[in-house]
């Protein structure tokens, strides 16, 4: 067996697989929503060994992994690679300011704002992106039809 990938394969094996076991083990004690995180840990379990086991699931992986850097590049300029991280930014903002005042209404406040702009922003971005992929997928089936 070959491997195309060695770093997906150890963090699917590291990583993805005791977070599968360990969710769908609570789950199986009766958490229902431990069994959902179960599902999506053994989804990207499943997708990351295809990616780092086979050489079809390696090309797509990197062809697709170019497209996004492309597209961030054209939309975020200098700042592109830090636009995909920008949520996990602003956790890492929530944190340092709950250990910093934890009791404060104030901070309590902007943590729930500073949350809910994480959100928004993570979610603006993946259907931004999906939409940017589906409109290169389009263009390209035009013009190979046109040829």
């Amino acid at each position: 067996m070959k491997i195309y990938s060695l770093p997906t394969l150890l963090v699917c094996l590291l990583a993805g697989l005791p977070a599968a076991v360990f969710y769908a083990s609570r789950g199986l004690r009766g958490s229902g929503a431990d069994l959902i995180w179960a599902a999506v840990f053994i989804y990207i379990l499943i997708k990351g060994l295809y990616a780092s086991l086979t050489k079809e699931g390696y090309e797509n992986s990197l062809a697709r992994t170019g497209r996004m850097k492309r597209i961030y590049r054209e939309r975020f300029g200098f700042f592109a690679p830090l636009a995909p991280y920008v949520p996990i930014i602003i956790l890492g903002a929530v944190y340092a300011l709950l250990r910093i005042s934890p009791d404060s209404p104030a901070a309590r406040a902007a943590v729930w704002v500073l949350l809910a702009a994480a959100v928004i922003y993570a979610v603006w971005l993946r259907i931004w992106l999906s939409a940017r992929l589906r409109e290169e997928d389009e263009n390209r089936d035009e013009n190979r039809d046109e040829s």
